[in-house]
């Protein structure tokens, strides 16, 4: 992949694989954001947003996003530890794609470590499912999909939108 770091560009990466096709060529693809607001819930807040850099991501900022580089977020929540909710990606065709692992709640604070918007994203939805709800997602997500394309049709019966955070 190629990478600006501190003001060096780095380049890394086996050329053999440019030319077949392999993981190199998904590096190097990247998708353009802006933050264009989160939800204010009190129930379930977004409190911050990272990039792979670590850097702050808030409502206005523009960021790129690099094919297998997560994001992160957290927050705090009135939720229990032992609600469970799931972050999927909405894409601009009405797409669901599901995020693992779930999101994290601990005492009053949660945490999502891998939210992957790519290209068409339009929003990054974290919904809260009841026990049924959590199986079929669990289920889903223990299913070996090629580069973690884990697309859902709907969104699980009995679900709740908790929070959102709105890309352009």
């Amino acid at each position: 992949w190629i990478e600006i770091v501190g003001g060096v560009l780095l380049i890394v990466g086996a050329v053999a694989n440019l030319t077949t096709g392999g993981d190199v060529l998904q590096r190097l693809f990247f998708w353009s954001h802006e933050i264009r607001s989160f939800s204010d819930d009190p129930e379930f807040a977004i409190t911050a947003m990272y990039d792979r850099f670590g850097r702050t991501l808030t409502p206005g900022s523009r960021f790129s996003y690099r094919f297998g580089v997560p994001l992160s977020a957290r927050g705090v929540t009135d939720l229990a530890d032992t609600e469970r909710v799931w972050a999927v990606m909405w894409d601009e065709y009405g797409n669901y794609y599901l995020q693992y692992p779930p999101v994290s709640i601990r005492g009053r604070h949660w945490n999502a470590v891998s939210l992957h918007p790519l290209k068409g994203i339009i929003e990054i939805v974290f919904v809260k499912v009841d026990q049924a709800g959590d199986a079929s997602l669990t289920q889903q997500a223990g299913v070996s999909q090629p580069s973690g394309d884990w697309r859902l049709a709907a969104l699980p019966p009995n679900s709740e939108v908790v929070a959102y955070v709105e890309l352009r």
